[in-house]
């Protein structure tokens, strides 16, 4: 019998701060508030991402149902960043694809346009690498974003993530079929090293 590494906190917290930010875990009344920035940031999202839930505003509350129910469960940790005592959202970051058993997981990220060229998301990233070592004790936080995607690429780097490689013909665009390579940045206990630290 192989022994069982898998590891789970039984406590984990809702919420990040930083010198700027405030990172909280989202809940059903959140949906308007993110309706408002999605719909604030469609045209520089969808090159990116699967918006396609973020066009309703029915379909943003059951998002911040589903993340909320998937945070409690310890299967991802999805954070809606804001600056403190201010109600609009700046944007989304969590943790997906959680394997308990390295333990590992993936970061995905987007900034509403208006809070662009602030630092904000790097900060957000940096944040939540450190929850992610240190709370949660992962030993690997992968980045994957488009090859074309210059913004979210520096974002990693500057949060500490070092370029990986390359996967060629990774997937398809959802809304034209377009085949696109994936930047595969990643950052372990022993090479997390941020801009922002140094």
């Amino acid at each position: 019998m192989h022994p069982s590494f898998e590891f789970v906190p039984n406590e984990i917290q809702q919420s990040i701060r930083t010198d700027r930010l405030l990172l909280r875990c989202p809940t059903p009344d959140d949906g308007q508030t993110y309706y408002d920035a999605a719909q604030n940031s469609l045209p520089e999202l969808r090159p990116w991402f699967d918006m396609r839930q973020e066009e309703t505003l029915s379909g943003c509350e059951g998002r911040m149902r589903y993340a909320q129910a998937r945070f409690l469960a310890r299967e991802s940790f999805e954070f809606l960043i804001f600056q403190p005592n201010s109600p609009q959202l700046l944007g989304r970051v969590g943790l997906y694809a959680a394997n308990w058993k390295t333990p590992s997981f993936e970061m995905g990220y987007w900034l509403r346009t208006a809070a662009y060229g602030q630092g904000i998301m790097t900060e957000a990233v940096t944040a939540l690498t450190h929850f992610a070592l240190y709370s949660l004790h992962a030993n690997r936080v992968a980045i994957f974003c488009n090859e074309k995607n210059i913004r979210s690429a520096a974002v990693a780097r500057r949060a500490g993530y070092p370029l990986e490689g390359v996967l060629h013909n990774d997937g398809r665009h959802y809304l034209t079929g377009e085949l696109y390579n994936a930047c595969v940045f990643a950052c372990t206990p022993q090479t997390f090293a941020p801009e922002a630290a140094t």
